[in-house]
Parts: structure tokens; C-alpha cells; sequence
């Protein structure tokens, strides 16, 4: 899908995860690397601090090449940078439904 789609795509997002989805989002972000089109993981996997352990030169062929990582905690994203992975945010799964209400939207977008 990433070559079939590379002249229609800005960016690419991976979901990533610890197993072996780990490997998935490894080749993907080497294609995209090759290609040269800037992806974005998405960290979803509960394990990914013992991944980056286990294989750290896969991990930073993936992490350290990203246009950035996204972390669900704050958890994940203190590991990340630990490790030297400096350009992971924290973008957390949940919302604040008071932002989303008509009043607030109103407010701000009119």
C-alpha cells in the first residue's frame, strides 16, 4: 500500500506495536525512509520498553528516523526520551468532553 500509494501521500502513520507488529512497522518506516515520505509511529504497544532493549538498532531505525513519535502516556514518552528517542510527544487517548460541547465550539470556531 505505501508504494502503490507514494505519489497521493504527505505522511504516513504506523500504529506500532511490541510483537510482531513490531516488524510491520519496522519495514513500513524503511520503505517510507527509502522512498522519502516522513512517518509518524504510533506507540501503541504496552511491551515497546522491552522492545527498545531487545532490539535496539531495529528500534532506532525506526524511532530515531520518524518525523516524530506519538505516545498515549506520558509513561511511554519519558522511556522513549530516556533511551534517546528526544522526538516523542505525548498525545493522550482520552478527551476532555467539556472541549468538544457546542458551547465550546461555538466559542472558538464560531
Amino acid at each position: 500500500a505505501v508504494l502503490k500509494h507514494r505519489k497521493n501521500v504527505d505522511i504516513i502513520l504506523i500504529d506500532t506495536y511490541s510483537t510482531l507488529n513490531f516488524y510491520y512497522a519496522l519495514g513500513v518506516s524503511i520503505i517510507a525512509q527509502l522512498i522519502n515520505i516522513p512517518y509518524i509511529p504510533i506507540l501503541r504497544g504496552g511491551n515497546l520498553p522491552q522492545r527498545l532493549q531487545k532490539d535496539k538498532k531495529k528500534s532506532s531505525i525506526l524511532f530515531k528516523n520518524s518525523k516524530i513519535n506519538v505516545a498515549p502516556s506520558l509513561y511511554l514518552e519519558t522511556i522513549f526520551k530516556q533511551i534517546g528517542f528526544e522526538n516523542t510527544i505525548t498525545i493522550p487517548n482520552s478527551i476532555i468532553i467539556a472541549l468538544h460541547s457546542k458551547n465550546h465550539q461555538e466559542k472558538y470556531f464560531g
